[in-house]
């Protein structure tokens, strides 16, 4: 069956591999557009760039407590040992104020990350989405026409 029709067989499936092969660099097109250029050295530089940035995060900065912590220092001249020790005491407390406020926001931070995606407009995920069917879809296509050349020639 195949023998007596093997041109018309050569010219359908060269037909189905030029139009595979154009869906495929017109999502790779359209991904880069996107995304810029894949290659790898545009992709490490454009990560190295990105988590110069730190886009997103907010910044943590001392607390005030420090600041009314050292003026109390400074102000205050402890005479006793035990008003020693009560400073020393106060000033651990405030250390570990600020610590404590340093860990909330830095938990804070991780669970706005984590919710960074649906900050996304929905243009972009549909985007994303698509982008991510066309290029399975391609992948897929190209996997069946070899098989299905290699059994015709088998």
């Amino acid at each position: 069956m195949f023998r007596n029709k093997a041109w018309k067989w050569l010219v359908l499936g060269g037909a189905i591999t030029v139009i595979l092969l154009y869906m495929l660099e017109m999502t790779t097109t359209g991904i880069e557009r996107i995304y810029g250029p894949l290659d790898e050295t545009a992709a490490a530089a454009q990560s190295q760039t990105s988590n110069e940035k730190a886009i997103g995060l907010i910044p943590i900065e001392a607390a005030d407590d420090t600041q009314a912590s050292d003026s109390f220092k400074t102000n205050f001249t402890p005479e006793s040992p035990i008003d020693k020790e009560i400073a020393a005491l106060e000033a651990e407390i405030a250390e570990l104020k600020r610590l404590a406020l340093l860990k909330e926001k830095e938990e804070l931070q991780q669970k706005l990350l984590l919710n960074e995606d649906a900050a996304k407009p929905a243009v972009n995920r549909v985007a994303d989405t698509t982008s991510e069917v066309l290029q399975n879809a391609s992948s897929s296509g190209l996997q069946f026409i070899a098989k299905l050349f290699s059994n015709v020639i088998d």
